[in-house]
């Protein structure tokens, strides 16, 4: 059985050769010099380990996003029912104090709903850096065992300048 490291370089070599994998022979007078340039973004797009981790991330979310969407409905509901309220009341204390709770749930949905929101973002962002070294690591392994001299990628997040 393959270890996940080769499925990868496996998939890579695959998706290189069929995508965006260029090899060209140039004379270098000693002995043949083999480039090769890989899409990593495209790698990237089709590789089924994003798709699980996005899969992962979505379900350990969920509950937390579930809870802030019914927040947000009785907040939503909230707001329709004092909008009438007041309609018929017109300003009172008892209108003003209603308002200001309302406004307080808000802010702390808010604030709860941007939590959340970074945790997810940085949790995507960690996940995904991983997932790129996995691919630089495979693209290496992919150019040392078909012998080509420099294998070239698209620029990624976690080291921008080796291109």
């Amino acid at each position: 059985m393959k270890s996940h490291a080769e499925h990868l370089a496996d998939r890579i070599l695959w998706a290189s050769c069929l995508l965006m994998s260029l090899a060209a022979v140039v004379d270098a007078g000693e002995k043949e010099q083999r480039l090769a340039v890989v899409n990593v973004s495209l790698v990237f797009e089709k590789y089924d380990k994003v798709a699980d981790i996005e899969r992962r991330l979505a379900a350990t979310y969920a509950p937390e996003q579930d809870a802030l969407n019914q927040r947000a409905e009785k907040l939503k509901k909230r707001n329709k029912e004092l909008e009438q309220f007041f309609n018929t009341s017109g300003q009172s204390e008892q209108v003003l104090d209603a308002v200001q709770k309302l406004r307080r749930d808000q802010y702390f949905f808010e604030k709860d709903l941007n939590s959340l929101n970074m945790r997810m973002q940085k949790s995507y962002t960690k996940e995904m850096r991983e997932v790129l070294s996995d691919i630089r690591v495979a693209i290496h392994a992919v150019a040392e065992k078909g012998g080509f001299y420099l294998a070239l990628r698209s620029p990624d997040t976690e080291d921008p300048e080796v291109t």
